[in-house]
């Protein structure tokens, strides 16, 4: 089967399913649709897959994330705008939506609804590459032997698993400075254990595993329970990390993350 279409080298116009849909260049799915258009056979599923997004995307979550043309939701539940927007950029340049789809399923195991809105303070305000398993990517100062720069007992050495118990962490995001592991966006990074005695590393967090992000600094900073070590990171790779919605582990090679499977 073949359905009607028009290309030119600003966009793509498909009339598909009793609809028409048209694709800029700039979409990330643009080369992908046009590709499977030089085929002598459409393949319909295919074509439904790359233009119906709403569609594309509940099929990747289980029906999970749906939208009505007003919102995206997951399980029925609105999604908070910066979600959103991040699964649109997603989208935008050409990644599906599973990442994005698993990290949703994370948020939704952490205990608390406020941590879920502190996690969203942080979100709106500084981007988090998502990965693909559903975490997303932070960093840490710490000392040149790795130990964390306050007690100097906490190894945070690439791979390591650094980990307390969450109800020792405290979950009041009114409190600047307190109990809990610390993570932190490239911005809080400028004034904090700066000099030639300090080390930055990436540290991947589970959403599950938030449990404040304080107001002061405009929420670059956060407590947390758990996080895994990725490696060392520099001025390069942090700018890198800071512009990008999702983590490909292809281009860190030298990041040890087999073993994590949280």
């Amino acid at each position: 089967m073949r359905v009607p279409f028009t290309i030119s080298t600003e966009s793509l116009s498909v009339f598909l399913n009793g609809k028409m849909y048209t694709i800029p260049s700039t979409d990330g799915t643009f080369e992908a649709v046009k590709e499977e258009l030089r085929e002598p056979h459409h393949d319909i599923d295919t074509l439904t897959d790359l233009l119906d997004k709403p569609k594309m995307i509940a099929r990747v979550s289980a029906g999970l994330v749906t939208t009505d043309g007003h919102g995206v939701y997951y399980g029925g539940e609105a999604i908070h705008n910066s979600l959103t927007n991040k699964l649109l950029d997603l989208l935008e340049d050409g990644f599906d939506a599973k990442p994005w789809a698993r990290f949703m399923d994370n948020l939704m195991q952490n205990p608390s609804y406020n941590s879920r809105e502190c996690l969203y303070n942080f979100l709106d305000h500084f981007n988090a590459p998502i990965t693909e398993d559903g975490c997303f990517i932070a960093f840490k100062r710490v000392r040149e032997n790795y130990k964390d720069v306050h007690t100097g007992t906490m190894d945070n050495s690439p791979g390591n698993v650094v980990s307390m118990p969450r109800h020792n962490v405290d979950d009041n995001p009114n409190n600047t400075c307190s109990s809990g592991l610390h993570a932190c966006a490239d911005e809080y990074l400028k004034g904090f254990a700066t000099g030639s005695s300090y080390r930055t590393v990436a540290v991947k967090i589970n959403p599950a595993d938030v449990v404040a992000v304080p107001a002061d600094y405009s929420f670059s900073k956060m407590r947390v329970c758990e996080y895994y070590v990725l490696g060392d990171v520099d001025d390069k790779q942090i700018e890198t990390l800071r512009d990008s919605d999702y983590v490909d582990y292809d281009d860190y090679s030298d990041w040890d993350y087999s073993d994590y499977d949280h």
